[in-house]
């Protein structure tokens, strides 16, 4: 039974490792998470081949088999949230200091199951109860960097991913050693990972082709021009500062659908479209503090847009590095400077 999962996750690996992903723009999110599946799938088959072919291995193998396993999770549960997120991972602090916690508190619980670092379960007990309470932090985080990102098709597929390979986690470093499961249970739990992670490579290089299919469409080819000039057109007439319109009221006044406007600007502009239309209002209120050194910032976060002064103080402060007290004290220095007459 394992070697016949094992077969199935290393060609699973071999699979990703020559998918190929499209110039768009979360292309390189997508092909660094490609990398990082790819390289997850071999640590978790390729070991158990190995053991499979060279039996009289020593005990040490067992520790190296366990590291790739460990370490194969937790790339897998990195991945998909890159996948889900479309943002770089690494910068994430806090689901990273989780991650390491989690994979060094796992290492932790197998060695000192394997009486490495003692068997005392005062030692034992900690470690676990720390694993616990960082995946269940990782957990937590996930829905929150996914918001507003689950436009994937087959999203559900990719949720159940992630949940499953973090219960993985907990069932390889937390039961297991403590002897909770084994037999037909943990062969059971086994295949029916190794059936999800297939499914999961699915729809995963089902949305790579569509991502590639939308990009040479003649079809899309029209719609994204034709969506550019309104866009265009949506800017000039500064229908950007309205406050009671959403993505969905935006699409529908551009004449498009939700889903292709978030296409639009995943592939095209430089931000998503929420931080786009933000920085546009940023620009009009700086224009607007130019033009009317005495006008209140009240006044000012009610025409660029803003449900209050103090929703524009903190996007302002977000996008300049600065309050718009000290950008208007800035413009005026400036202006100030520029009238001082040459000697």
């Amino acid at each position: 039974m394992l070697f016949v999962l094992a077969t199935a996750t290393t060609i699973t690996a071999v699979f990703m490792a020559g998918l190929r992903i499209p110039d768009v723009k979360y292309g390189r999110v997508l092909s660094s998470s490609r990398r990082m599946m790819a390289l997850a799938f071999f640590f978790l088959g390729a070991p158990v081949l190995v053991r499979y072919f060279f039996r009289s291995l020593p005990s040490a193998m067992l520790y190296i088999a366990f590291s790739f396993d460990t370490l194969a999770y937790y790339l897998l549960l990195l991945a998909v949230l890159q996948v889900m997120s479309g943002r770089n991972v690494w910068r994430n602090g806090r689901f990273l200091s989780c991650t390491i916690i989690a994979v060094l508190s796992s290492f932790a619980s197998f060695l000192s199951y394997m009486g490495i670092l003692g068997a005392s379960p005062y030692l034992r007990v900690p470690v676990i109860a720390l694993f616990v309470f960082s995946s269940a932090c990782m957990a937590v985080i996930f829905p929150k960097m996914s918001k507003g990102a689950w436009r994937i098709p087959a999203s559900k597929w990719f949720v159940a991913e992630f949940y499953s390979t973090l219960f993985m986690t907990l069932y390889s470093a937390v039961l297991l050693p403590l002897g909770i499961t084994d037999g037909i249970f943990s062969d059971i739990i086994l295949v029916l990972y190794t059936l999800l992670n297939i499914l999961y490579v699915v729809f995963f290089a089902n949305y790579i082709n569509g991502l590639r299919a939308q990009r040479i469409s003649p079809e899309c080819k029209s719609r994204e021009k034709d969506l550019k000039s309104r866009i265009e057109k949506w800017v000039a007439e500064e229908k950007y500062l309205s406050q009671d319109q959403g993505m969905e009221e935006v699409a529908a006044a551009l004449g498009t659908d939700l889903e292709f406007l978030r296409y639009y600007f995943r592939t095209y502009m430089p931000s998503d479209f929420r931080t786009w239309r933000v920085s546009l209002r940023i620009e009009y209120a700086k224009r607007l503090m130019c033009d009317n050194p005495d006008i209140s910032m009240n006044e000012i976060a009610g025409k660029a847009g803003f449900v209050s002064k103090s929703n524009f103080y903190h996007f302002f402060k977000k996008i300049t590095g600065e309050t718009p007290a000290e950008y208007k004290v800035g413009q005026y220095i400036s202006s100030e400077e520029r009238n001082i007459p040459r000697k």
